[in-house]
Protein backbone atom coordinates (compact mmCIF):
# COMPACT_ATOMS: atom_id res chain seq x y z
CA UNK A 1 0.00 0.00 0.00
CA UNK A 2 1.55 3.48 -0.71
CA UNK A 3 -1.24 5.66 -0.16
CA UNK A 4 -4.45 6.18 2.03
CA UNK A 5 -6.41 9.40 2.62
CA UNK A 6 -10.37 10.08 3.55
CA UNK A 7 -11.53 13.90 2.27
CA UNK A 8 -14.21 14.48 4.32
CA UNK A 9 -17.53 17.22 3.60
CA UNK A 10 -16.49 19.49 5.90
CA UNK A 11 -12.80 20.35 5.80
CA UNK A 12 -12.46 21.44 9.59
CA UNK A 13 -13.08 17.82 10.57
CA UNK A 14 -10.14 16.32 9.10
CA UNK A 15 -8.09 15.86 11.80
CA UNK A 16 -11.28 14.00 13.60
CA UNK A 17 -11.08 11.25 10.91
CA UNK A 18 -8.19 8.30 11.10
CA UNK A 19 -7.05 5.09 9.11
CA UNK A 20 -5.69 2.17 10.38
CA UNK A 21 -4.30 -1.27 9.42
CA UNK A 22 -4.75 -4.62 10.90
CA UNK A 23 -4.32 -7.86 9.66
CA UNK A 24 -4.63 -7.23 6.31
CA UNK A 25 -7.70 -5.26 7.33
CA UNK A 26 -8.35 -1.18 6.43
CA UNK A 27 -10.12 0.04 9.39
CA UNK A 28 -12.04 3.37 9.22
CA UNK A 29 -12.47 5.61 12.50
CA UNK A 30 -14.68 8.30 11.74
CA UNK A 31 -16.57 10.91 13.82
CA UNK A 32 -20.14 11.29 13.51
CA UNK A 33 -22.25 11.43 10.32
CA UNK A 34 -21.49 12.58 7.03
CA UNK A 35 -20.28 12.02 3.27
CA UNK A 36 -16.87 11.27 3.20
CA UNK A 37 -14.65 10.27 0.20
CA UNK A 38 -11.58 7.63 0.81
CA UNK A 39 -8.79 6.95 -1.37
CA UNK A 40 -6.37 3.77 -1.20
CA UNK A 41 -3.61 3.36 -3.65
CA UNK A 42 -2.43 -0.39 -3.05
CA UNK A 43 -0.12 -2.57 -5.27
CA UNK A 44 -2.10 -5.78 -5.85
CA UNK A 45 -0.33 -8.83 -6.81
CA UNK A 46 -0.88 -10.93 -10.19
CA UNK A 47 -3.26 -14.27 -9.98
CA UNK A 48 -0.93 -16.27 -12.36
CA UNK A 49 2.26 -16.11 -13.81
CA UNK A 50 0.95 -15.03 -17.31
CA UNK A 51 0.45 -11.63 -15.53
CA UNK A 52 -3.09 -10.99 -16.68
CA UNK A 53 -5.25 -11.74 -13.85
CA UNK A 54 -5.87 -10.13 -10.37
CA UNK A 55 -8.27 -10.62 -7.75
CA UNK A 56 -9.43 -7.29 -5.92
CA UNK A 57 -11.08 -7.62 -2.46
CA UNK A 58 -13.56 -4.71 -2.09
CA UNK A 59 -16.15 -3.68 0.57
CA UNK A 60 -19.53 -4.44 0.23
CA UNK A 61 -21.98 -1.97 -0.65
CA UNK A 62 -25.38 -1.57 -2.20
CA UNK A 63 -24.39 -0.44 -5.28
CA UNK A 64 -20.65 -0.71 -6.73
CA UNK A 65 -18.85 0.70 -9.69
CA UNK A 66 -15.30 -0.57 -10.72
CA UNK A 67 -13.02 1.12 -13.88
CA UNK A 68 -10.24 -0.57 -15.16
CA UNK A 69 -7.72 0.13 -17.34
CA UNK A 70 -4.95 -1.98 -19.60
CA UNK A 71 -2.46 0.15 -21.45
CA UNK A 72 -3.25 -1.46 -24.70
CA UNK A 73 -5.70 -0.54 -27.21
CA UNK A 74 -5.55 -3.55 -29.53
CA UNK A 75 -7.50 -6.52 -29.58
CA UNK A 76 -8.03 -7.08 -25.81
CA UNK A 77 -10.81 -8.03 -23.80
CA UNK A 78 -11.34 -7.56 -20.51
CA UNK A 79 -13.86 -9.90 -18.17
CA UNK A 80 -14.91 -9.51 -14.32
CA UNK A 81 -16.61 -11.56 -11.93
CA UNK A 82 -19.43 -10.90 -10.22
CA UNK A 83 -20.94 -8.30 -12.40
CA UNK A 84 -24.02 -6.91 -13.25
CA UNK A 85 -23.38 -4.78 -16.42
CA UNK A 86 -19.77 -4.33 -18.31
CA UNK A 87 -19.15 -2.53 -20.93
CA UNK A 88 -15.36 -1.99 -22.92
CA UNK A 89 -14.05 1.74 -24.16
CA UNK A 90 -11.11 2.34 -25.88
CA UNK A 91 -9.68 5.78 -25.28
CA UNK A 92 -6.53 7.47 -25.48
CA UNK A 93 -4.80 3.98 -27.03
CA UNK A 94 -6.16 2.05 -23.43
CA UNK A 95 -8.79 -0.29 -23.28
CA UNK A 96 -11.60 1.03 -20.23
CA UNK A 97 -13.71 -1.93 -18.85
CA UNK A 98 -16.57 -0.34 -17.02
CA UNK A 99 -18.66 -2.31 -14.53
CA UNK A 100 -21.28 -2.32 -12.10
CA UNK A 101 -20.86 -5.27 -9.54
CA UNK A 102 -23.38 -6.41 -7.32
CA UNK A 103 -22.74 -6.76 -3.50
CA UNK A 104 -19.69 -8.60 -2.63
CA UNK A 105 -16.76 -8.77 -0.81
CA UNK A 106 -13.80 -9.27 -4.03
CA UNK A 107 -14.14 -9.57 -7.84
CA UNK A 108 -11.85 -11.15 -10.24
CA UNK A 109 -10.51 -9.27 -13.66
CA UNK A 110 -8.79 -11.02 -16.18
CA UNK A 111 -7.34 -9.83 -19.51
CA UNK A 112 -6.34 -11.30 -22.80
CA UNK A 113 -5.88 -10.86 -26.40
CA UNK A 114 -8.87 -12.04 -28.84
CA UNK A 115 -9.79 -11.65 -32.39
CA UNK A 116 -10.92 -8.02 -34.28
CA UNK A 117 -13.90 -8.95 -34.31
CA UNK A 118 -14.61 -9.78 -30.86
CA UNK A 119 -12.28 -6.99 -29.67
CA UNK A 120 -15.34 -4.69 -31.97
CA UNK A 121 -18.35 -6.46 -30.52
CA UNK A 122 -17.06 -5.69 -26.63
CA UNK A 123 -16.95 -2.12 -27.50
CA UNK A 124 -20.73 -1.71 -28.96
CA UNK A 125 -22.37 -3.52 -26.86
CA UNK A 126 -23.19 -2.82 -23.17
CA UNK A 127 -23.34 -6.43 -21.79
CA UNK A 128 -25.47 -7.75 -18.82
CA UNK A 129 -24.85 -10.33 -16.53
CA UNK A 130 -26.08 -13.83 -16.51
CA UNK A 131 -26.53 -14.11 -12.90
CA UNK A 132 -29.95 -13.69 -12.33
CA UNK A 133 -30.55 -11.38 -9.06
CA UNK A 134 -32.36 -13.39 -6.39
CA UNK A 135 -35.05 -12.32 -3.99
CA UNK A 136 -36.25 -14.50 -1.70
CA UNK A 137 -39.05 -14.42 0.92
CA UNK A 138 -39.46 -16.16 3.70
CA UNK A 139 -42.71 -15.10 5.61
CA UNK A 140 -44.09 -16.25 9.46
CA UNK A 141 -47.81 -14.63 9.83
CA UNK A 142 -49.98 -15.30 13.23
CA UNK A 143 -53.37 -14.40 13.40
CA UNK A 144 -54.48 -14.06 16.98
CA UNK A 145 -58.59 -14.25 16.99
CA UNK A 146 -60.56 -13.09 20.25
CA UNK A 147 -62.94 -10.65 21.44
CA UNK A 148 -63.74 -8.91 18.39
CA UNK A 149 -60.36 -8.27 17.01
CA UNK A 150 -58.08 -9.86 14.74
CA UNK A 151 -54.17 -9.32 15.20
CA UNK A 152 -51.97 -9.84 12.46
CA UNK A 153 -48.32 -10.18 13.29
CA UNK A 154 -46.28 -10.93 10.23
CA UNK A 155 -42.55 -11.31 9.76
CA UNK A 156 -40.41 -11.08 6.63
CA UNK A 157 -36.72 -12.58 6.11
CA UNK A 158 -35.38 -11.68 2.55
CA UNK A 159 -32.51 -12.95 1.23
CA UNK A 160 -30.90 -10.82 -1.50
CA UNK A 161 -28.45 -12.25 -4.25
CA UNK A 162 -26.63 -10.31 -6.64
CA UNK A 163 -28.70 -7.21 -5.90
CA UNK A 164 -29.84 -4.51 -3.18
CA UNK A 165 -32.51 -2.86 -2.11
CA UNK A 166 -33.70 0.10 -0.04
CA UNK A 167 -37.32 -0.36 -0.52
CA UNK A 168 -40.02 -3.25 -0.03
CA UNK A 169 -43.60 -3.49 -0.94
CA UNK A 170 -46.29 -5.42 0.99
CA UNK A 171 -49.85 -6.33 -0.22
CA UNK A 172 -51.81 -6.91 3.03
CA UNK A 173 -55.78 -6.97 3.71
CA UNK A 174 -57.41 -3.38 3.28
CA UNK A 175 -59.33 -4.28 6.67
CA UNK A 176 -56.22 -3.73 8.57
CA UNK A 177 -54.39 -1.03 10.40
CA UNK A 178 -51.22 -0.91 10.93
CA UNK A 179 -49.82 -1.01 14.42
CA UNK A 180 -45.86 -0.83 14.45
CA UNK A 181 -43.30 -1.65 11.80
CA UNK A 182 -40.22 -3.17 13.34
CA UNK A 183 -37.13 -3.32 11.33
CA UNK A 184 -33.26 -1.73 10.71
CA UNK A 185 -32.90 1.57 9.22
CA UNK A 186 -37.08 1.98 8.24
CA UNK A 187 -37.17 6.02 7.17
CA UNK A 188 -40.54 6.32 6.18
CA UNK A 189 -44.03 3.78 5.14
CA UNK A 190 -47.20 4.67 3.23
CA UNK A 191 -49.99 2.72 1.70
CA UNK A 192 -51.37 3.22 -1.57
CA UNK A 193 -54.47 1.13 -3.40
CA UNK A 194 -53.19 -2.17 -4.35
CA UNK A 195 -52.05 -3.33 -8.17
CA UNK A 196 -51.85 -6.44 -10.09
CA UNK A 197 -51.10 -7.32 -13.50
CA UNK A 198 -54.22 -8.18 -15.20
CA UNK A 199 -52.47 -11.39 -16.29
CA UNK A 200 -52.57 -12.64 -12.66
CA UNK A 201 -55.75 -11.50 -11.80
CA UNK A 202 -57.65 -15.00 -12.68
CA UNK A 203 -55.47 -16.40 -10.07
CA UNK A 204 -56.17 -13.73 -7.12
CA UNK A 205 -59.53 -15.90 -6.58
CA UNK A 206 -61.46 -13.58 -4.54
CA UNK A 207 -58.89 -10.72 -3.53
CA UNK A 208 -59.01 -8.96 -7.29
CA UNK A 209 -61.94 -7.49 -8.94
CA UNK A 210 -61.76 -6.56 -12.08
CA UNK A 211 -61.94 -3.10 -13.10
CA UNK A 212 -63.51 -1.38 -16.08
CA UNK A 213 -62.59 -1.80 -19.45
CA UNK A 214 -60.39 1.19 -20.66
CA UNK A 215 -59.37 1.89 -24.33
CA UNK A 216 -55.87 2.04 -23.41
CA UNK A 217 -53.65 -0.71 -23.13
CA UNK A 218 -51.58 0.71 -20.77
CA UNK A 219 -54.52 0.82 -18.59
CA UNK A 220 -56.13 -2.50 -19.16
CA UNK A 221 -52.79 -4.16 -18.58
CA UNK A 222 -53.43 -3.57 -14.84
CA UNK A 223 -56.50 -3.97 -12.22
CA UNK A 224 -57.36 -2.78 -8.99
CA UNK A 225 -58.09 -4.93 -5.93
CA UNK A 226 -61.04 -4.61 -4.00
CA UNK A 227 -59.51 -5.83 -0.55
CA UNK A 228 -55.66 -5.90 -0.54
CA UNK A 229 -53.66 -2.49 -0.05
CA UNK A 230 -49.87 -2.06 -0.52
CA UNK A 231 -47.48 -1.14 1.89
CA UNK A 232 -44.27 1.04 1.38
CA UNK A 233 -41.12 0.92 3.47
CA UNK A 234 -38.53 3.11 2.60
CA UNK A 235 -35.25 2.34 4.36
CA UNK A 236 -32.07 5.19 5.15
CA UNK A 237 -29.87 2.95 3.00
CA UNK A 238 -29.70 0.12 0.38
CA UNK A 239 -29.71 -3.40 2.31
CA UNK A 240 -27.82 -6.25 1.19
CA UNK A 241 -27.35 -10.10 1.71
CA UNK A 242 -30.95 -10.24 3.93
CA UNK A 243 -33.30 -8.28 5.54
CA UNK A 244 -35.76 -8.77 8.37
CA UNK A 245 -38.91 -6.31 9.35
CA UNK A 246 -41.96 -7.32 10.69
CA UNK A 247 -45.32 -5.55 10.28
CA UNK A 248 -48.15 -5.84 13.22
CA UNK A 249 -51.83 -4.81 11.83
CA UNK A 250 -55.26 -5.57 13.79
CA UNK A 251 -58.85 -5.22 12.42
CA UNK A 252 -62.62 -5.55 13.62
CA UNK A 253 -63.81 -8.90 13.09
CA UNK A 254 -67.57 -7.86 13.51
CA UNK A 255 -68.65 -8.96 16.81
CA UNK A 256 -66.90 -12.14 19.10
CA UNK A 257 -68.93 -14.38 17.05
CA UNK A 258 -68.82 -14.39 13.46
CA UNK A 259 -69.09 -16.80 10.45
CA UNK A 260 -67.23 -17.14 7.08
CA UNK A 261 -64.19 -14.74 7.94
CA UNK A 262 -61.50 -14.90 5.58
CA UNK A 263 -57.84 -14.35 6.31
CA UNK A 264 -55.36 -13.55 3.72
CA UNK A 265 -52.25 -14.06 3.95
CA UNK A 266 -49.55 -10.54 3.94
CA UNK A 267 -47.36 -11.17 1.02
CA UNK A 268 -43.79 -9.46 -0.52
CA UNK A 269 -43.65 -7.71 -4.25
CA UNK A 270 -41.30 -8.27 -6.66
CA UNK A 271 -39.46 -11.28 -4.96
CA UNK A 272 -38.12 -14.23 -6.82
CA UNK A 273 -39.52 -17.29 -4.47
CA UNK A 274 -41.76 -17.03 -0.81
CA UNK A 275 -42.96 -19.67 1.23
CA UNK A 276 -45.21 -18.31 4.16
CA UNK A 277 -46.05 -20.62 7.11
CA UNK A 278 -49.29 -19.59 8.59
CA UNK A 279 -50.31 -19.85 12.36
CA UNK A 280 -54.35 -19.38 13.61
CA UNK A 281 -54.82 -19.06 17.23
CA UNK A 282 -57.27 -17.89 19.90
CA UNK A 283 -56.49 -15.10 22.63
CA UNK A 284 -59.62 -16.01 24.46
CA UNK A 285 -61.77 -18.52 25.35
CA UNK A 286 -63.54 -17.82 21.75
CA UNK A 287 -63.71 -21.31 19.38
CA UNK A 288 -62.36 -21.28 16.08
CA UNK A 289 -63.44 -23.79 12.89
CA UNK A 290 -61.68 -23.95 9.73
CA UNK A 291 -64.82 -23.32 6.93
CA UNK A 292 -62.61 -24.04 3.82
CA UNK A 293 -58.85 -23.27 2.82
CA UNK A 294 -57.22 -22.03 -0.48
CA UNK A 295 -53.36 -22.69 -1.24
CA UNK A 296 -51.98 -23.30 1.92
CA UNK A 297 -50.75 -27.30 3.41
CA UNK A 298 -52.18 -27.87 6.66
CA UNK A 299 -49.29 -29.04 9.03
CA UNK A 300 -49.10 -29.61 12.71
CA UNK A 301 -48.37 -26.77 15.11
CA UNK A 302 -44.88 -28.70 15.71
CA UNK A 303 -43.76 -28.62 12.22
CA UNK A 304 -43.90 -24.68 11.89
CA UNK A 305 -40.61 -22.56 12.96
CA UNK A 306 -40.08 -22.49 16.45
CA UNK A 307 -39.34 -18.46 16.10
CA UNK A 308 -43.32 -18.70 15.37
CA UNK A 309 -44.56 -21.20 17.44
CA UNK A 310 -42.81 -19.62 20.56
CA UNK A 311 -45.24 -15.98 20.05
CA UNK A 312 -48.36 -18.19 20.59
CA UNK A 313 -49.74 -19.90 23.31
CA UNK A 314 -53.20 -21.44 22.13
CA UNK A 315 -52.49 -22.33 18.33
CA UNK A 316 -55.35 -23.83 17.11
CA UNK A 317 -54.34 -24.93 13.15
CA UNK A 318 -51.13 -24.02 11.31
CA UNK A 319 -50.21 -24.07 7.77
CA UNK A 320 -47.84 -23.70 5.01
CA UNK A 321 -47.85 -21.99 1.64
CA UNK A 322 -45.39 -21.74 -1.66
CA UNK A 323 -47.67 -19.03 -3.01
CA UNK A 324 -49.04 -16.71 -0.04
CA UNK A 325 -50.35 -14.29 -2.91
CA UNK A 326 -53.06 -17.30 -3.72
CA UNK A 327 -53.62 -18.23 -0.12
CA UNK A 328 -56.86 -17.31 2.35
CA UNK A 329 -58.21 -18.84 4.81
CA UNK A 330 -61.66 -19.24 5.90
CA UNK A 331 -62.91 -19.98 9.62
CA UNK A 332 -65.71 -19.60 12.04
CA UNK A 333 -65.42 -17.80 15.59
CA UNK A 334 -67.51 -18.96 18.12
CA UNK A 335 -67.78 -17.16 21.17
CA UNK A 336 -69.29 -19.32 24.14
CA UNK A 337 -70.88 -18.21 27.31
CA UNK A 338 -68.11 -18.06 30.28
CA UNK A 339 -68.54 -20.12 33.30
CA UNK A 340 -67.52 -18.89 37.27
CA UNK A 341 -64.19 -20.12 37.77
CA UNK A 342 -62.82 -19.94 41.40
CA UNK A 343 -59.89 -17.05 41.49
CA UNK A 344 -59.59 -17.22 45.70
CA UNK A 345 -59.82 -20.47 47.70
CA UNK A 346 -58.66 -21.67 51.76
CA UNK A 347 -56.38 -24.86 51.62
CA UNK A 348 -56.43 -24.89 54.81
CA UNK A 349 -57.70 -22.90 57.95
CA UNK A 350 -56.92 -22.93 61.60
CA UNK A 351 -59.18 -20.87 63.93
CA UNK A 352 -57.88 -20.77 67.85
CA UNK A 353 -60.25 -19.65 70.50
CA UNK A 354 -59.37 -19.16 73.88
CA UNK A 355 -62.09 -17.75 76.10
CA UNK A 356 -61.83 -16.45 80.15
CA UNK A 357 -64.44 -16.93 82.87
CA UNK A 358 -65.66 -12.74 82.50
CA UNK A 359 -66.92 -13.47 79.26
CA UNK A 360 -63.88 -12.77 76.62
CA UNK A 361 -62.84 -14.58 73.94
CA UNK A 362 -59.24 -14.32 71.92
CA UNK A 363 -60.00 -15.25 68.43
CA UNK A 364 -56.77 -16.07 66.21
CA UNK A 365 -57.39 -17.15 62.57
CA UNK A 366 -54.98 -18.70 60.07
CA UNK A 367 -55.60 -19.25 56.68
CA UNK A 368 -53.63 -20.74 53.95
CA UNK A 369 -55.15 -18.86 50.66
CA UNK A 370 -54.36 -19.22 47.12
CA UNK A 371 -55.57 -16.15 44.95
CA UNK A 372 -55.25 -15.21 41.25
CA UNK A 373 -57.17 -12.22 40.66
CA UNK A 374 -59.36 -11.02 44.13
CA UNK A 375 -58.69 -7.88 45.60
CA UNK A 376 -60.09 -8.40 49.21
CA UNK A 377 -61.18 -11.48 51.46
CA UNK A 378 -63.89 -10.68 53.72
CA UNK A 379 -64.84 -11.76 56.60
CA UNK A 380 -67.80 -11.78 58.85
CA UNK A 381 -66.58 -11.04 62.22
CA UNK A 382 -69.13 -11.59 65.69
CA UNK A 383 -71.27 -8.59 67.13
CA UNK A 384 -68.97 -6.13 69.27
CA UNK A 385 -65.37 -7.50 68.12
CA UNK A 386 -62.08 -5.66 68.56
CA UNK A 387 -59.44 -6.11 65.66
CA UNK A 388 -55.57 -6.64 67.73
CA UNK A 389 -53.76 -7.51 64.48
CA UNK A 390 -53.70 -8.94 60.95
CA UNK A 391 -51.05 -9.77 58.78
CA UNK A 392 -51.08 -10.94 54.71
CA UNK A 393 -47.82 -12.92 53.91
CA UNK A 394 -45.93 -12.16 56.85
CA UNK A 395 -46.41 -8.14 56.25
CA UNK A 396 -48.81 -6.47 59.13
CA UNK A 397 -52.09 -4.84 57.22
CA UNK A 398 -54.54 -2.64 57.56
CA UNK A 399 -58.29 -3.58 56.79
CA UNK A 400 -60.81 -2.30 55.66
CA UNK A 401 -64.77 -2.59 56.85
CA UNK A 402 -67.19 -1.93 53.83
CA UNK A 403 -70.89 -0.27 54.18
CA UNK A 404 -71.79 -4.17 55.16
CA UNK A 405 -69.84 -3.70 58.08
CA UNK A 406 -67.71 -6.84 56.84
CA UNK A 407 -64.12 -6.67 57.45
CA UNK A 408 -62.20 -6.14 54.24
CA UNK A 409 -58.43 -7.68 53.89
CA UNK A 410 -56.27 -7.17 50.74
CA UNK A 411 -55.13 -9.89 49.51
CA UNK A 412 -51.63 -10.47 47.62
CA UNK A 413 -51.87 -11.61 43.61
CA UNK A 414 -50.33 -14.89 42.47
CA UNK A 415 -47.25 -13.78 40.10
CA UNK A 416 -47.61 -15.65 36.60
CA UNK A 417 -44.31 -14.45 35.69
CA UNK A 418 -42.14 -16.69 38.19
CA UNK A 419 -45.57 -19.81 37.26
CA UNK A 420 -46.54 -19.46 41.53
CA UNK A 421 -50.04 -19.13 40.45
CA UNK A 422 -50.48 -22.60 42.92
CA UNK A 423 -48.60 -20.77 45.80
CA UNK A 424 -49.93 -20.32 48.51
CA UNK A 425 -49.50 -17.52 51.63
CA UNK A 426 -50.58 -17.03 55.24
CA UNK A 427 -53.46 -14.75 56.29
CA UNK A 428 -54.09 -14.19 59.82
CA UNK A 429 -56.67 -12.21 61.73
CA UNK A 430 -56.59 -11.54 65.74
CA UNK A 431 -59.79 -10.04 67.32
CA UNK A 432 -60.90 -10.10 70.70
CA UNK A 433 -65.48 -10.67 71.43
CA UNK A 434 -67.43 -9.92 73.83
CA UNK A 435 -69.89 -13.10 75.28
CA UNK A 436 -71.77 -14.22 78.46
CA UNK A 437 -69.74 -14.61 81.44
CA UNK A 438 -69.22 -18.01 82.68
CA UNK A 439 -71.72 -19.31 85.22
CA UNK A 440 -71.30 -22.41 87.53
CA UNK A 441 -74.43 -23.44 85.24
CA UNK A 442 -76.01 -22.78 81.89
CA UNK A 443 -75.29 -21.82 78.25
CA UNK A 444 -73.24 -19.83 76.28
CA UNK A 445 -73.40 -19.16 72.55
CA UNK A 446 -69.77 -19.06 71.04
CA UNK A 447 -69.64 -17.57 67.23
CA UNK A 448 -66.70 -18.01 64.89
CA UNK A 449 -65.75 -15.55 61.93
CA UNK A 450 -67.65 -16.34 58.72
CA UNK A 451 -64.97 -16.34 55.61
CA UNK A 452 -66.55 -15.71 51.86
CA UNK A 453 -64.10 -17.63 50.62
CA UNK A 454 -64.94 -21.58 49.93
CA UNK A 455 -62.70 -23.63 52.62
CA UNK A 456 -61.48 -27.35 52.43
CA UNK A 457 -60.36 -28.32 56.15
CA UNK A 458 -61.10 -26.18 59.26
CA UNK A 459 -59.38 -26.84 62.52
CA UNK A 460 -60.73 -25.02 65.55
CA UNK A 461 -59.35 -25.54 68.92
CA UNK A 462 -61.75 -23.83 71.98
CA UNK A 463 -59.60 -23.71 75.20
CA UNK A 464 -62.25 -23.00 77.67
CA UNK A 465 -61.55 -22.46 81.67
CA UNK A 466 -60.68 -25.13 84.01
CA UNK A 467 -62.87 -24.70 86.67
CA UNK A 468 -66.12 -25.49 84.85
CA UNK A 469 -67.30 -29.17 83.59
CA UNK A 470 -68.72 -29.04 80.03
CA UNK A 471 -71.27 -31.45 78.03
CA UNK A 472 -73.52 -31.02 75.16
CA UNK A 473 -71.83 -29.50 72.96
CA UNK A 474 -73.93 -28.57 70.12
CA UNK A 475 -73.55 -26.93 66.58
CA UNK A 476 -72.09 -27.35 62.97
CA UNK A 477 -68.74 -28.99 64.46
CA UNK A 478 -67.77 -32.48 64.94
CA UNK A 479 -65.69 -33.21 68.62
CA UNK A 480 -63.07 -35.02 67.57
CA UNK A 481 -59.74 -35.61 69.94
CA UNK A 482 -57.23 -35.09 67.43
CA UNK A 483 -56.74 -33.47 64.20
CA UNK A 484 -56.18 -35.83 61.68
CA UNK A 485 -54.94 -33.08 59.17
CA UNK A 486 -52.56 -31.06 61.55
CA UNK A 487 -52.48 -27.02 60.31
CA UNK A 488 -49.30 -25.73 58.62
CA UNK A 489 -48.69 -22.16 57.76
CA UNK A 490 -47.53 -20.92 54.53
CA UNK A 491 -44.82 -19.72 53.84
CA UNK A 492 -44.41 -16.35 52.63
CA UNK A 493 -43.26 -16.24 49.01
CA UNK A 494 -40.91 -13.39 48.19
Amino acid sequence: MSQVSIDPSDKNDIFEHCTSIRNDTISLSLKGKGSFTFKCVIQNPYENSRRNSVNLCTPKCSSGKVTFTVPQQNNIQITMSPFLTRKLEIKDSKTILISSVPPTNEVKIQWTEVTVTQAQTETKEEIKSPEEQIVTSIQETSFSVGEGILVVRSKFDLVLVHTSRSSFTVNVDKRLRLLQIDGYEIKRWRFTEAVVDAKEKETQGSRVTPSQPSSSSSQSEQVQTSNLKTLHVELNIAVVDSYTFTVTMEMNTGGTSVKNFELLTPFCEDVSREKSFILVETRTNVEVNEVSSRGVTPLDVSEIPSSLRSLSTNAVCAYQSLYPRESSITIDVTKHQEAEVLITSIDAAYFELVAAAEGKIIHRVRLNVRNTHRQYLRATLPEGYSIWSTVVASVPTKPAVDKEGKLMIPLKKANSKNDSSSAAFLVEIVFVTQILPFEKKGKVPIHLAYIDVPINILNVSLYLPRHLNYNQLSGDLEKVKYFSNHFTPAVAQR
